[in-house]
C-alpha cells in the first residue's frame, strides 16, 4: 500500500535517529521507561499516517552478544501488522525474524541495523513466533522492546 510506503520512508530514518540516543547500559526499568516514549513516538505516526494501533504489550528484554528469545504472538486475519525493535545504545544489530508454527521463517529483517521492522500482509492467521536476535552488542547485556502493531484490512 502506498501510504504504508511513506510511513516506513518517515519511520526508517526516525527509529534509526532514536535508537543511536539511547543511552548505554542501564538497568531493564530505565530501558522500559526510555522505549515506551520511543514506541509511542512510532505508534502516533503509525496512527496518524496508516490506521495502525497496539496489537498488545511491548516485549522487553535484554540479551548478550549471539543470543535470542522467542516469544509467540497469535495473529488475527483481515489484519496487517508491523513488528518493530528498538534497541539501546550498545546494540548495534537487533533482528527480528517471523516464524509460523510449523518452524518456517516467513518474513525476517537480519540487515546489521538497530532497528529491525517487519510488515506482514493480511491473511495470516494463528499462532505465530517472533525472534529477537543480538548479533552485536558491546557492553552485555544489550537492551531491546518489540512492539506488534495492526490495522484492519477486510471488507466491511
Amino acid at each position: 500500500m502506498p501510504m504504508l510506503s511513506v510511513t516506513l520512508a518517515f519511520l526508517l530514518p526516525w527509529l534509526a535517529a532514536e535508537a543511536l540516543t539511547t543511552p548505554p547500559q542501564q538497568s531493564m526499568a530505565e530501558w522500559r521507561r526510555i522505549a515506551q516514549p520511543a514506541i509511542a513516538e512510532v505508534w502516533k505516526e503509525m496512527k496518524a499516517e496508516a490506521g495502525f494501533g497496539y496489537a498488545g504489550e511491548m516485549v522487553v528484554g535484554s540479551l548478550e552478544e549471539g543470543d535470542d528469545e522467542y516469544f509467540e504472538f497469535d495473529f488475527v486475519g483481515h489484519r496487517e501488522y508491523l513488528i518493530v525493535g528498538v534497541c539501546d545504545g550498545d546494540c548495534s544489530d537487533l533482528d527480528l525474524l517471523l516464524y509460523d508454527r510449523d518452524d518456517n521463517v516467513v518474513l525476517q529483517d537480519i540487515e546489521m541495523d538497530d532497528y529491525p521492522v517487519l510488515v506482514s500482509p493480511s491473511g495470516r492467521s494463528g499462532v505465530h513466533y517472533i525472534e529477537a536476535a543480538m548479533p552485536s552488542c558491546s557492553v552485555e547485556p544489550c537492551y531491546y522492546a518489540v512492539q506488534v502493531f495492526h490495522r484492519y484490512v477486510g471488507t466491511r
